[in-house]
């Protein structure tokens, strides 16, 4: 009776410390989640990472950290899009004639109806909108689909979002493990 009062006991001390182990374990990635989210580095946690999750996720591990490293809050790529508006309407050489052109070429847009918009001031609103609701996928597609998309400050906002939405997206699979 002894012994199986003990094996019950050590039955529910092995099942306790594996369900600490996993609220530790999600603990870390909530911590991680918010140091992402507000944009600053992980400092310690990234070590916990490492080691909690390097093994299983090193992939994700990997694009948390170094997310971390350059970090980036989404009032920071909302700021650098909003300072990017001009810069998007035409591509970085485009001559006077092309942009008369595209002017004169927009004036009259057929398309079926419930499309969005191709024009570039309603591909930036879209943008803007996706990124303040934290779907960066879609603010990367809607700025890549403009036509300054190729301008090098372009470009460099767009490696930080896609920087910013791996992070997001490596933290779901850390979460899920």
């Amino acid at each position: 009776m002894l012994e199986e009062r003990l094996a019950r006991i050590s039955l529910a001390a092995d099942s306790a410390s594996g369900n600490a182990a996993k609220a530790e374990a999600l603990l870390l990635a909530f911590a991680a989640r918010r140091a992402v989210e507000r944009g600053v580095p992980l400092g310690l946690l990234e070590a916990q990472l490492r080691m909690r999750f390097g093994d299983s996720q090193p992939n994700a591990v990997e694009s948390v950290i170094l997310a971390s490293r350059s970090p980036v809050s989404t009032r920071d790529l909302a700021a650098e899009l909003s300072a990017l508006r001009g810069s998007l309407d035409y591509p970085a050489d485009a001559s006077l004639l092309d942009r008369i052109r595209s002017g004169v070429d927009s004036l009259i847009v057929v398309r079926a109806s419930g499309t969005d918009s191709p024009r570039a001031e309603a591909r930036f609103e879209r943008a803007q909108d996706a990124l303040m609701r934290g779907r960066y996928d879609l603010a990367i597609a809607e700025v890549e689909a403009m036509p300054g998309a190729s301008r090098p400050e372009v470009r460099a906002w767009l490696t930080r979002a896609r920087l910013r939405n791996d992070a997001y997206r490596a933290l779901d699979l850390i979460e899920s493990a």
